[in-house]
């Protein structure tokens, strides 16, 4: 499973990161918890005190070999 964590950005301030990643001012975005490793600038944010943890919750991951019916 992956954890997916919602991350607040407490400024005025937008930050991009990547095409995908980005953080509007006062908007909350989940973002996984491999994009905040691959990422460091996000986790000095957060020890800033410029973003904050939401919340958390874990999703499946889905593997090629896996079939989903409907």
């Amino acid at each position: 499973m992956s954890v997916i964590k919602l991350i607040k950005n407490k400024t005025d301030r937008a930050f991009r990161f990547d095409a995908v990643t980005q953080f509007l001012p006062g908007e909350t975005v989940a973002v996984s918890e491999e994009t905040i490793k691959a990422r460091p600038a996000i986790q000095e944010l957060l020890k800033a005190g410029l973003f904050a943890i939401e919340g958390a919750h874990n999703t499946p991951q889905v593997t090629e070999d896996e079939v989903i019916e409907e």
